[in-house]
């Protein structure tokens, strides 16, 4: 078992996934980011 898991699962941290297209971040930001006005088509 190696350090990434043992930590998720014992230490009960919150940790990224190895395997994640995209990081913690660029989610929040995506999703709380600066507000997109629609375009007026």
């Amino acid at each position: 078992m190696g350090d990434w898991w043992y930590s998720q699962e014992y230490l009960v941290e919150f940790v990224e996934a190895e395997t994640q297209a995209f990081r913690r971040e660029d989610i929040e930001r995506a999703l709380h980011g600066e507000e997109v006005l629609a375009w007026a088509l």
